[in-house]
């Protein structure tokens, strides 16, 4: 029990100096608090009680008192934490997203311009707001590009979506209602509103602006807009105070109400209410609204876009359809919905009739044609620019295996002139990659175009797709089928695909510790097949973030790992046993061989994918100094088909085995502690969260899980994708096993493969030698840990009569009776039969342990918040520490702002209650409170920001009288270290303490006090202790030497300072701090020699180097050489720091410049870095140039 407590302390103790070090996550507000525990200790044996009450008295006047009402799991302690942590939060919260792009030709002829779409986070107002930002783009000579931005943003308030016309002259506004308003189409032209037309919901409901439904297509003459618009609510039954009221009333009446009716069944999460997508016209002339005719009800339909027109003939609408038969099941993130490309004619007009030459009469009837009949699955239809082709995706791997997401496919079919659309060929454009070779294209995984992919060549299309744990952008040629990864190929940075300027490219890239920044993209020779293309920075306001954020990312790196399949001999298929990979961000320099805490990171789905893009959440997280190690386990996305395919079936066992085998890889190469890990997930990556703690319990020290899949059992009767639980779990018999009404067998082996089987309350009582079961049937493999990751495999019985599920065969050590003719592969149906037996219990009895925290959302239809919900009052039952927040309002995704940001505000919380309750219970067990205990405790505090609670605790010890040297050490450095020494004679008399109990100090005592009396100009005290550290033997360390620099310099014992400096000459402290006191003395002249030596003898990097020189010489007056060592830095594309522009400011204003012209500079350079740069140079020339005059 003790070494368990000690080693959770450790983490404590070993945490980065950050805001934030733990994700423990207990709720124990009330826990016991030293000042309670006081009572119970001894007299102090080393003090005498006058000093002991000095000492006392001194501590306990910084303890503030003052009662206070604070949240629920909050306290004194955590408050100032609390806030610290949200105040950093929001600034990652607050960097925006760019939504969408399009690009326009200029009116002056010459380049183009850009319009971006962009959202940010509204805490305030619980939502996201959208806002427009435009570009000119404009190139120089060769392929440079410019970017001139407009000077602000114009915000999009109420704005539902924005769609361009294809020539850019118009603008559809749409304005979706929040209550029963109508809906609201705008037309805009480039300096007006046209026209605005108010659409009731008698005609139609919201227009679909999801991603997956959505479809707003302008026709060629932009007169038409073909949309997707929820259909107009059926009536209700009307009811007043003498019963049902016939004929009803559209009008609203004190004196009667509307009943419910028959209730419709809608698409699932995120469709709350949304019944039937159906498919409108508007002409924006007249504002006549139509609807399209002649679609079955069955269908939804979706992703509307015009066919080419054809001179006499009647244009066509293209379309996406799913059919409701027999049910709608929950289509969100779901790729494994059946659905197909129809053609519809497009109803005409009557402002248009009269100009078109055709038989038939625009208002009949004309039947609806399938597409692709031939297909499972067909989305996303796009039109070539000179109408050849129409080419779509299809997800038919998704639809035939049953897994919810898979591999996609891309497909053409040659668009007939003549209008004849029966019996159309569908060519192969790209297949479903099964296995590929490193290095090479996995497969198509592409989430949606852009409106218009098209090169000029009209048979290549450019795509963003995930490739491995990267997303890239991929050209494909339709004709071919070539696919070409034209992102560059030399880092691990994601792309993602904006929009297309002519034959160029606007994208953005990003990584785990890099926000994203906007690149342009060219092909270096058109004429050249499979010519090479290249990348352009381009400099733009719309990714600020806080210097503070830029300066924690800096000092992150991440790199993707390739994890080794740890039993391939169990692999049924090539796919399967490649490497899985896993993204793992870190510090960029390992202190004292110290690895920071681990949090492993686990996506959902399960068949998705963690791609190497910044994530402002995870971002936070590992700016607090925790290091992130992201699985993208086998069944993730863009890995190949028989990777994905791998895991329905083995959910629980193949997935866990794969993310253990992942920390155990980061372990055994020395980059991650054993000790010091933690888990999130969400969905899936829950599931996932919850199965690790409870089959690796003394594994993690914290977990956290957003809607987890805790009990599949429970979750298959009100999930909106029940299907999901059966292809899951039986793999790809799931599919047609499904029904929805699961059997007892069923729900038992439901139950087994979820995590709440780890955490049953009691196992089932052995049975007598002579007690039958029944008759049980075969129904697939034991998943214990026991079993997972080797080719043991156990087989699993159901016992019909009493619905338990029994182990047989040898399981956790005990001999159960063996039938030689089981299929030990599962899954087969065997013959009923009786055994006699002792059976085991399949749960894995009070094996959870880890504290965790639970993240719900009310609203979820996907995994209900009833499913976590059990999951942790099962824990609470247990006596697991647990932390429970519900937001009422969100679904499954939990991506509301105020709800994002405290559930990580949440995750990050360190909570110090569970390590003080630890020393109570080591108290009762007659424990001894050791050393490194104490040390642990009272770092804790301090590294927390909580340096009064630190007192206390040390006082705690402190009156015990078995004070050890690590806990004096650890008072001393940490208050010393964090500048919180207020009551200097009270450190000095616990230094005289040790010394007088024989204590000895150790070099980080030493070093503590002389950098503190340094500080202070406490030049003899700082010198007696540099004699005492002496006459111990102690060794000096860079602290130490830096102090004595500082110290040395101050009282101008120049000879005494060039030694120390020689002592420190190897590391990159020295020379700055010997530097850095010369320059702060006035001495210039030896500053400025001092800091080019460094360069020299490559001691700092050339950034500190060019930013002392530059700083120095500015400082003194010496312009011209300022301005040479600035134009060095940046011919030598060394980038300067803020800091090294503020120190030009000051030294500018100290010349003579005004404040408002530094300020001036400061600006062009936040607004273009580039120009911003050549304003500095300049106005540096103009200083250098007037201080020449002076001078002569």
């Amino acid at each position: 029990m003790g070494r368990a407590h000690l080693v959770k302390l450790n983490w404590l103790s070993c945490l980065p100096p950050s805001p934030s070090h733990l994700l423990s996550l207990t709720i124990s507000p009330h826990s016991s608090t030293p000042a309670l525990l006081r009572s119970s200790f001894s007299a102090p044996r080393s003090l005498s009680t006058k000093r002991s009450s000095a000492i006392q008295a001194s501590m306990d006047a910084s303890v503030s008192s003052s009662p206070k009402d604070l949240p629920v799991g909050l306290d004194a302690k955590t408050e100032e934490e609390y806030a610290s942590l949200s105040s950093l939060l929001q600034e990652f919260t607050s960097i925006p997203n760019i939504d969408k792009a399009w690009t326009f030709k200029s009116n002056t002829g010459i380049g183009s311009q850009a319009m971006f779409s962009i959202s940010q986070a509204n805490l305030l107002a619980n939502k996201r707001r959208k806002y427009a930002l435009s570009a000119n783009i404009s190139k120089g000579s060769g392929n440079s590009v410019n970017f001139q931005w407009s000077p602000f943003p114009v915000e999009m308030t109420g704005v539902s979506t924005v769609v361009p016309s294809p020539s850019g002259s118009k603008l559809l506004v749409v304005r979706n209602p929040e209550n029963e308003s109508p809906t609201r189409f705008e037309i805009w032209n480039q300096g007006h509103v046209e026209k605005e037309f108010n659409i009731p919901q008698s005609v139609h409901g919201s227009v679909y602006c999801d991603g997956w439904f959505e479809g707003i297509s302008w026709n060629s003459n932009e007169t038409l807009l073909a949309y997707v618009a929820e259909e107009a609510s059926t009536s209700k039954p009307t009811f007043n105070d003498s019963g049902y009221k016939k004929g009803g009333s559209a009008d609203k009446d004190c004196g009667s109400w509307k009943g419910q009716g028959e209730w419709e069944e809608d698409w699932g999460e995120t469709y709350a209410g949304k019944r039937q997508p159906a498919l409108f016209l508007i002409d924006i002339n007249s504002g006549q609204v139509q609807p399209v005719k002649g679609i079955s009800k069955s269908l939804s339909v979706g992703q509307v876009v015009w066919a080419p027109s054809t001179q006499g003939l009647h244009q066509y609408l293209v379309f996406v359809g799913w059919s409701s038969n027999p049910r709608k099941l929950g289509i969100k993130y779901c790729y494994n919905r059946p659905c197909a490309l129809y053609a519809v004619r497009a109803p005409v007009c009557a402002s248009e009739a009269n100009d078109l030459e055709i038989k038939e009469s625009p208002n009949e009837d004309s039947p609806v044609l399938n597409l692709t009949q031939s297909r499972s699955s067909a989305f996303f239809p796009s039109f070539s620019p000179d109408g050849r082709f129409l080419v779509f995706l299809s997800g038919r791997s998704s639809v035939d295996s049953g897994a919810h997401s898979a591999t996609d496919s891309l497909h053409r079919i040659d668009w007939p002139v003549n209008g004849h659309l029966s019996s159309l060929k569908i060519i192969d454009v790209i297949p479903i990659v099964q296995s590929a070779e490193d290095g090479c294209f996995p497969g198509l995984y592409c989430s949606n175009f852009i409106p218009n992919p098209w090169l000029s060549d009209g048979c290549t299309m450019i795509v963003s797709s995930a490739w491995g744990s990267i997303q890239v952008i991929l050209s494909v040629n339709v004709l071919s089928g070539d696919v070409s990864r034209i992102s560059p190929t030399d880092s691990n940075f994601s792309w993602n695909l904006l929009t297309l300027d002519g034959d160029s490219i606007i994208a953005v890239f990003s990584s785990p510790v890099d926000v994203p920044q906007i690149r342009y993209g060219y092909l270096v020779d058109k004429e050249i097949k499979n010519a090479a293309w290249d990348w352009s920075d381009v400099s733009s306001p719309i990714f600020g973030c806080s210097a503070k954020v830029n300066f924690l990312l800096s000092c992150r790196q991440f790199t993707i790992l390739k994890i080794p399949v740890k039993d391939v001999s169990e692999c049924r298929t090539k796919g399967a046993s490649k490497p899985f990979e896993a993204i793992f961000v870190s510090n960029q320099s390992k202190k004292n061989d110290v690895c920071d805490p681990l949090i492993v990171v686990l996506h959902g789905g399960p068949h998705s994918v963690s791609l190497s893009g910044f994530a402002k959440s995870y971002a936070f997280l590992s700016s607090l100094g925790y290091s992130l190690l992201i699985v993208n386990y086998r069944g993730s996305l863009g890995f190949g088909e028989e990777a994905l395919q791998s895991l329905p079936g083995k959910v629980g066992s193949q997935d866990v085995n794969d993310v253990i085998t992942a920390i155990n890889h980061v372990i055994d190469t020395g980059v991650a502690s054993p000790s010091k890990i933690a888990v999130i997930g969400g969905s899936h990556g829950g599931f996932l969260t919850t199965h690790l703690i409870g089959q690796a319990p003394d594994k993690f020290v914290a977990a956290a899980a957003r809607n987890p899949v805790c009990n599949l059992a429970s979750m298959v009767g009100i999930t909106d994708i029940p299907d999901w639980c059966y292809v899951e779990t039986y793999g790809v018999e799931g599919k047609t096993k499904f029904t929805e009404a699961p059997s007892a067998e069923d729900l038992a082996l439901f139950h087994s493969k979820s995590p709440i089987s780890h955490i049953s309350k009691a196992g089932l009582q052995p049975r007598q030698p002579n007690d039958t079961c029944g008759q049980l049937y075969w129904i697939g493999n034991c998943t214990c840990m026991d079993c997972i990751g080797t080719s043991k495999m156990h087989g699993m019985l159901y016992n019909n009569n009493q619905a338990l599920l029994l182990a047989v065969l040898q399981c956790k050590g005990k001999q159960y009776v063996e039938n030689e003719e089981s299929e030990l592969h599962g899954g087969g149906n065997r013959k009923p039969e009786t055994y006699n037996f002792f059976p085991p219990s399949f749960s894995h009895i009070g094996r959870v342990k880890t504290p965790t925290i639970f993240v719900l959302g009310a609203q979820d239809l996907r995994v209900p918040f009833s499913n976590g919900l059990q999951y942790a009052r099962a824990l609470k039952e247990r006596g697991v520490e647990v932390k429970i927040l519900m937001f009422p309002n969100d679904v499954h995704a939990i991506e509301r702002p105020q709800s994002d940001y405290e559930g990580f505000l949440n995750i990050a919380l360190p909570h110090t209650s569970d390590a003080e309750d630890l020393v109570p219970e080591m108290d009762e067990k007659g424990l001894e409170i050791d050393g490194y205990t104490q040390s642990a405790l009272t770092r804790m505090y301090i590294e927390a920001g909580m340096r009064e609670f630190s007192w206390l605790w040390f006082r705690r010890f402190h009156l015990t009288g078995n004070m050890s040297f690590e806990c004096y050490s650890a008072i001393i450095d940490a208050h010393g270290k964090h500048c919180h020494i207020v009551n200097w004679k009270w450190l000095e008399e616990l230094y005289n303490e040790m010394i007088g109990l024989d204590v000895k100090p150790d070099v980080v005592v030493y070093g503590v006090l002389i950098n503190a009396f340094a500080d202070a100009e406490s030049v003899e005290e700082a010198l007696g202790y540099v004699d005492a550290m002496k006459r111990a033997g102690l060794p000096g360390n860079t602290v130490i030497y830096s102090s004595l620099i500082k110290l040395y310099t101050e009282v101008w014992c120049s000879k005494e300072a060039e030694e120390t400096y020689k002592l420190l000459q190897p590391s990159e402290s020295g020379p700055d701090a010997f530097s850095s006191n010369c320059k702060r003395l006035g001495r210039f002249e030896e500053a400025i020699q001092i800091a080019k030596q460094t360069r020299e003898l490559g001691l700092l990097t050339d950034l500190l180097c060019y930013s002392n020189v530059l700083g120095l010489s500015a400082l003194d007056g010496r312009w011209k050489e300022a301005l040479g060592t600035f134009k060095e830095m940046v011919e030598a594309s060394s980038q300067p720091d803020d800091y090294m522009f503020n120190s030009l400011g000051i030294a500018l204003v100290k010349c003579g410049i005004s404040k408002k012209a530094v300020d001036k500079l400061e600006a062009t350079k936040k607004n273009d870095y580039q120009n911003g740069l050549q304003a500095w140079m300049l106005g540096l020339s103009t200083v250098a140039d007037v201080d020449d005059d002076y001078d002569e």
